[in-house]
């Protein structure tokens, strides 16, 4: 039964949306359509993720996949998003981005009587980011971004009963910088879960390139 513990508290550790544009600390998409990016995330919990986003000067999206890991226990994690930039001017110094995320978490062969275990989530948020610094190809960039999330856990037995709960709706707020150099990005951030209780702070370590 431990697994299911772990599976459901998981949705207190999901980390800001890393989306690659001025708006969470990266490089803009103007001068370049394509954003690779990974990141390793310590809390209650280690997330490694990888992607890739795609965008323009107004419209961008980005996919995921990461493994969370916990003591022994191990997942596949899975997200989609898409944002939209508010200001297409390359040169604006406060950029604003609204987000939307979709994420899915599953562990097989949770316990004795338990076949499969899914965290399926939603979030809507905004991302906004502040140029303090830009000279050449190097930029720093403050950014911060919040989100609504909430979502399912469908459990499945070996029985073949199935059931799905709904998750308590919370908050997370998140703070990063962004230190860029060229088409690289680095990007440490700090994400906690709003209006839970006994949550603790995520500290994650992101990269981008461009291309």
């Amino acid at each position: 039964m431990r697994r299911y513990v772990v599976l459901a508290s998981w949705s207190l550790c999901l980390t800001a949306p890393a989306a690659a544009q001025v708006c969470s600390g990266t490089a803009t998409f103007s001068e370049g359509s394509t954003h690779v990016f990974a990141s390793i995330a310590f809390g209650e919990e280690q997330t490694y993720r990888a992607g890739a986003a795609y965008g323009g000067t107004r419209l961008f999206g980005w996919a995921q996949v990461g493994m969370a890991t916990r003591g022994e226990d191990q997942t596949m994690e899975y997200r989609l998003g898409a944002g939209v930039q508010l200001s297409r001017r390359p040169e604006t110094r406060l950029h604003i981005c609204p987000e939307i995320l979709l994420s899915r978490r599953a562990v097989t062969n949770a316990a004795q009587t338990t076949l499969r275990l899914a965290l399926l989530t939603a979030s809507i948020g905004t991302d906004v980011g502040y140029v303090i610094f830009r000279k050449g190809s190097t930029r720093i960039v403050p950014t911060t971004n919040v989100q609504l999330v909430t979502g399912q856990l469908k459990t499945s037995y070996i029985n073949g009963v199935r059931r799905t709960n709904g998750i308590r709706s919370y908050g997370l707020f998140a703070a990063g910088i962004g230190f860029g150099f060229g088409e690289f990005t680095a990007l440490p951030s700090v994400a906690l879960p709003l209006n839970q209780e006994g949550a603790e702070v995520t500290y994650v370590i992101g990269f981008s390139v461009r291309f």
